[in-house]
């Protein structure tokens, strides 16, 4: 990733020194990739100059959900899966199922092969023991 996209929400003066404080508001799903662009968390020790620029149009840089992220929906929304992963609403299932599969959004199934299979081999074991249920 070379260059940040973000939305300029607000510009705030430092009282105590000659400088001003920008915020630039993206994507919590990319917040990993933007602070390795970044070359990691702010050091105050070890300042590192940035770039700003304009951009000519929006970037489209939210992750959309495809088939597997619709099909983890569905999923959690099923009071047996609920019962399977120890949970009791659709909300806590698909906490469940990011943190079983090491994501932050559903959407990242879609985009992240670890994350596609870990979810794929997880659905494969909830329907093992929905036979042995039966």
């Amino acid at each position: 990733m070379g260059a940040v996209a973000g939305t300029f929400v607000k510009i705030e003066p430092v009282a105590t020194r000659k400088v001003v404080r920008l915020h630039i508001e993206c994507p919590i799903e990319q917040a990993n990739e933007i602070l390795t662009a970044l070359g990691g968390y702010p050091d105050p020790a070890n300042a590192r100059w940035v770039g700003i620029a304009p951009l000519n149009a929006k970037p489209d840089n939210t992750l959309k959900g495809g088939k597997l992220a619709q099909s983890a929906g569905i999923l959690c929304a099923e009071r047996t899966f609920q019962e399977w992963c120890g949970e009791t609403s659709a909300e806590e299932a698909a906490r469940y199922v990011r943190e079983r599969c090491n994501i932050e959004s559903r959407a990242h199934l879609d985009h992240d092969e670890t994350a596609a299979r870990a979810f794929k081999d997880m659905r494969l074991e909830y329907e093992a023991w929905l036979k042995v249920e039966a």
